[in-house]
């Protein structure tokens, strides 16, 4: 059951270690985590547990991460949450660009400093 008086993070992304890495550095800082492994479960989660922030892998099996955002900003019950990809794709101007056109609020290239990502991420959550 959700802690009401914690904030949580939705990390979806299809990599254990990313993963448990950044669910361990939430998790220490105070915050809930949930985690998906693909985008269909990211997006079911995101609509049961309305998450205060989401990190996003755009390559994921099942659904990209780009349909994944397209979903969530098309649904009013999350539509605002923001949303922050983690992505190897980042060195594709066209793929970044799309991204924020698709309502992304933050983008980070792998490989990453974990640090910044966390610090970076903090700065959207609501």
């Amino acid at each position: 059951m959700k802690d009401k008086s914690k904030k949580t993070v939705l990390i979806i992304d299809d990599s254990r270690a990313v993963t448990e890495t950044l669910s361990a550095i939430f998790t220490m800082k105070g915050y809930e985590v949930i985690s998906a492994r693909n985008g269909v479960e990211g997006v079911e989660f995101a609509k049961r547990h309305k998450p205060n922030l989401i990190l996003l892998d755009l390559m994921l099996p099942k659904l990209s991460g780009f349909d994944v955002c397209k979903i969530i900003r098309s649904d009013n019950s999350i539509w605002k949450t923001p949303i922050v990809v983690i992505s190897t794709l980042g060195g594709d101007p066209e793929k970044v660009d799309r991204a924020k056109s698709m309502g992304v609020d933050h983008f980070i290239s792998k490989p990453y400093d974990i640090e910044k990502i966390v610090e970076e991420s903090l700065k959207f959550i609501r």
